[in-house]
């Protein structure tokens, strides 16, 4: 293949890739979206003035790195990298929802490790009580404290995943 046949040859098969990706889309189709949700297509409500502003930094970069490596690719991809900054990185609302989510588990790790000490605390007072019993005494003593603190394990693990469920429905 000469220069122009390869990256000719390699948009045709990019063409052929998504017609197929379309036709196959239109024969099994979307599943229905929730009547509360908007589309993914739908353009956000952002002022003229925060775009103008995006605008500007993305051809002040694109500018710099002309200028820089007088690289016309780059200087096109960090401009654009630049403009499009908060929809490639995600927006604050994004990192709140993150920030929140991480302080959900570190809360729910010291509620973890405070609740172990207890289990702790159960199973010493357990082991205590259990020297004043017979050997059958003592291995049921004991049973009902590991019992105590497999309940309480397990209800903190059933509360983190309602945590994470609840962080997870108020997206």
């Amino acid at each position: 293949m000469t220069g122009v046949e390869l990256p000719l040859a390699v948009l045709a098969g990019i063409v052929v890739g998504l017609g197929l990706f379309v036709a196959v889309l239109a024969l099994v189709g979307m599943p229905p979206r929730a009547p509360g949700k908007p589309s993914v297509f739908r353009r956000r409500q952002v002022s003229s003035r925060v775009t103008t502003v995006r605008l500007a930094w993305g051809i002040g970069a694109g500018i710099l790195t002309l200028v820089g490596t007088r690289w016309v690719i780059a200087a096109v991809a960090i401009g654009l990298l630049a403009a499009f900054w908060d929809r490639i990185a995600g927006s604050d609302a994004v990192e709140r929802v993150g920030i929140a989510r991480l302080e959900a588990m570190a809360s729910w790790t010291e509620s973890l490790r405070d609740t172990i000490a207890a289990v702790e605390r159960v199973m010493k007072g357990f082991a205590a009580e259990a020297n004043q019993f017979s050997d059958f005494g003592r291995f049921l003593i004991e049973g009902v404290g590991t019992f105590a603190a497999f309940l309480l394990l397990a209800a903190k693990g059933l509360f983190l995943f309602d945590e994470v469920f609840e962080l997870a429905i108020d997206e």
